[in-house]
This record gives structure tokens, C-alpha cells and sequence, in this order.
């Protein structure tokens, strides 16, 4: 519920009803944080990539109710070692870190979120008992969309706990918190051309009419030669003068006669030349055909190998996880073709480096990438991958990678 006659110029209220907390989001935040956040979205095809940082402002209590008032926020830089997820490596968590130290007036938490639904990840769970561990802390995730208007919704502490899901979500765009509503879409009719407009008339495909090459009235008005004429032509031109009576033909001679057959010859030679070229080039259209079925055919024949060879050597449960070194980095990759990778709907990579033991989560679109990049620490490091079907099943596989001395 939104108190519009407390809320100052330039903010928009987050108050859901029932709840001791009132928070401020100022309306510049919100443009330039929608830049940010759909600039990391349409970095990466289909999903998106996330990005995050720290809320800065202000807050008090009063009578128990928290009020928060959100100013400006900083930017988190983010390698996405373990893929689009805002998922900080150690490297990454160290520059979060000094980021919270060197700032003052700290109000939360934000990220981007491109996954499904509108919740906090475990990793979000672990930068709040780490960084945000303050009851009054807010954590704001917002859920961009290249064709809609994108949602958002706050997080708070209750009882100690950070919320599971928010309690309003609410679209993250300024138009739509400054009046309540989305824009009004145009009416058809102004995407219409306007009512005066005059599209452009063809012109008539037939050449202009001209008296032939021999001197006949007759055959300048009438091209077939009926002497009659038409009637309709008479009755649209009753002004126009009766045609003197016919005359004998009067045949060309001499120069003229020349030259009328000279233009004949003109008329007729294009054709045949057509014809002639035709008859010559005649041989490639069987042969163009007959390359076309050669084509087919051997195209048809390879993907029947293809698909029959992958049939048989394909082991539905084999994750195929294996790891390589990449400087000071461990590639882990796994076999993304797969029928368990591409039907899971999430999976738990468990790293063990030396004494150190890690848990990462990844839902169906990480999985599609195949691959984590990991910084070690030690020389023997150990990953299993557990990948959770949507049929109620699990299959996991282990893989050891140890330094060479």
C-alpha cells in the first residue's frame, strides 16, 4: 500500500500492508540502476547475465518501524567465473568486501535476477551473514525483461532471518510508479496513415499510343482494322470530328522502304536471339537437377550415420566430468548433450580443495553451459557433480585433479 501524501518528490514508497517497514526508492536510482541492470541482461544470448552492488542511503527506526530511504547505489565487479549468476569467486568476495568498508551510509544489498521465479539464491543467504547481517539491512533483487516491463521486490529481516520471498513485487520502471499504471498504448487508428494521404497511382504498364509506320487513320484509331471504330470511344467523344473516308494505301518506296524494313529486323531479332541462348544453356538444368538429388542424398546418409553412431555410443547416465588446468584456474566440464543434463532441473557441484569444501548450485541454464571455471588453492582438489532429474532421480560422478610434482 502506497501512502502517496508522505511520500516526498522524486521517491516512490515500498510500504506492503501488514509490515513495520517503510522504504523510499528514489526515481533516479531506478533509471540508472534499469541501465545497469539491462546492459548485464542483453550481454549474454537467451538468459542474460546478473550484476549487483550495494544500496546506499539512509535509515531510522520509529516506534519499532524501520524506514529506509535509498538514495544512490555502487556497483559490484563480478568475474561470473561459475557462469551468468552473480556468484562471486574469493577474488570477487575480497573487492565486495572493501567496497563495504570504505563506504559509509550502506543501506542493503542488490542484484539482478534472470533465473526463475523472484527469490534469493543460497549464495544471496551467504553474502548477507557475511556482509549484511544487520536487521535493518534491505536486499533488493530485480527481475529484468526485454519485452515487458521488469519486476522487482525488497527482502527484510524478520525475526532475525532474511525473508524467503518478498512481500510486493512491483514493476522497476518509472513510468509505471509515478502514475500507477503502464503508458497507454496508441489506438490503432493513429498508426494508420491519415485520411488525406494519397498513395502513389501506378502508371498505365501500356506505351502511348502512335501512328503506325504507314500513314492510316484508320489503323491509328481502330488496331484491328474494323473501319468502325469503337462506339464507346464515339459516344465519350461526341465533339470530336467524323474521320474523312478511307484512302488506298499508300505503300513505302525507296529510302522509306529501307528503312521500314530495317525496323522490322529490329522487332523480330530479340526473340531470336533469346531462343538461341536458350537452346544453347539448355544442357544445365538436367544437370543442375541431378546434382541436387546428389546432394540430398548423400546428406540424408550422413546424418543416419551420424545419429546411429552417437545412438549407440551415448550412455544416458554418463555425465562425462572431467577437469583441466588452465593456468592458475580448473576447467571443470561435463557433457552438456547429455539426456540427464538436458532434462535436470538443478544440480549441486561439491568442491573439495584440500581442506576446504564448497557447495555450488546450479539450475537448468548453467547446466546447458558445460563448464565452471574454479581458482584452487591446494594440489589435489575433488569435484562431484550431482544432477537432480525432474523425474525424481538423481546421478552424480566424481572426478580428482591433483598437480603434477
Amino acid at each position: 500500500m502506497v501512502t502517496q501524501e508522505t511520500t516526498p518528490a522524486g521517491y516512490w514508497t515500498w510500504e506492503p500492508e501488514g509490515k513495520s517497514v517503510r522504504i523510499q526508492l528514489s526515481f533516479e536510482v531506478v533509471d540508472r540502476m534499469l541501465s545497469t541492470v539491462l546492459d548485464g541482461f542483453g550481454s549474454v544470448p537467451k538468459r542474460g547475465m546478473e550484476v549487483g552492488g550495494v544500496l546506499l542511503g539512509h535509515r531510522t527506526r520509529n516506534d519499532g518501524r524501520l524506514e529506509v530511504k535509498i538514495d544512490d547505489y555502487l556497483s559490484v565487479t563480478c568475474a561470473h567465473r561459475f557462469g551468468p549468476s552473480f556468484v562471486l569467486s574469493d577474488e570477487d568476495l575480497e573487492g565486495f568486501e572493501a567496497t563495504v568498508q570504505q563506504n559509509s551510509g550502506i543501506v542493503g544489498y542488490f542484484r539482478s535476477h534472470t533465473r526463475d521465479g523472484l527469490a534469493l539464491g543460497t549464495e544471496d543467504l551467504q553474502y548477507c551473514q557475511k556482509l549484511f547481517d544487520n536487521p535493518d539491512d534491505v536486499i533488493l533483487l530485480v527481475r529484468p525483461s526485454g519485452m515487458k516491463v521488469s519486476k522487482a521486490g525488497f527482502f527484510c529481516y524478520e525475526s532475525g532471518a532474511i525473508q524467503d520471498t518478498t512481500d510486493l513485487e512491483f514493476p522497476f520502471r518509472r513510468s509505471e510508479l509515478e502514475t500507477g499504471e503502464a503508458p497507454p498504448r496508441r489506438p490503432l487508428g493513429e498508426r494508420r496513415p491519415p485520411p488525406n494521404f494519397d498513395p502513389p497511382v501506378a502508371r498505365d504498364p501500356r506505351p502511348p499510343r502512335s501512328e503506325g509506320m504507314y500513314n492510316d487513320p484508320i489503323s491509328a484509331r481502330d488496331p484491328f482494322g474494323s473501319g468502325a471504330g469503337s462506339q464507346q470511344q464515339q459516344q465519350q467523344q461526341p465533339q470530336q470530328a467524323a474521320p474523312p473516308p478511307p484512302t488506298s494505301v499508300q505503300m513505302p518506296s525507296g529510302r522509306n522502304l529501307q528503312l521500314a524494313r530495317q525496323q522490322q529486323m529490329q522487332y523480330t531479332a530479340g526473340p531470336a536471339m533469346s531462343a538461341a541462348k536458350i537452346r544453347r544453356n539448355w544442357v544445365w538444368f538436367p544437370l543442375s537437377f541431378i546434382f541436387l538429388l546428389l546432394g540430398v542424398g548423400l546428406g540424408f546418409q550422413a546424418a543416419l550415420t551420424f545419429n546411429s553412431s552417437r545412438s549407440t555410443s551415448q550412455d544416458p547416465y554418463a555425465l562425462s566430468l572431467n577437469v583441466e588446468r588452465r593456468e592458475s584456474d580448473l576447467s571443470i566440464r561435463w557433457d552438456r548433450s547429455n539426456q540427464a543434463i538436458r532434462t535436470a532441473s538443478k544440480a549441486v557441484l561439491e568442491i573439495q580443495d584440500g581442506r576446504y569444501t564448497k557447495k555450488v548450485d546450479l539450475d537448468s541454464a548453467q547446466l546447458q553451459t558445460g563448464t565452471v571455471i574454479y581458482r584452487f588453492s591446494s594440489n589435489e582438489v575433488k569435484f562431484r557433480l550431482e544432477v537432480f532429474a525432474k523425474d525424481r532421480f538423481s546421478i552424480s560422478e566424481w572426478v580428482e585433479w591433483k598437480s603434477k610434482p
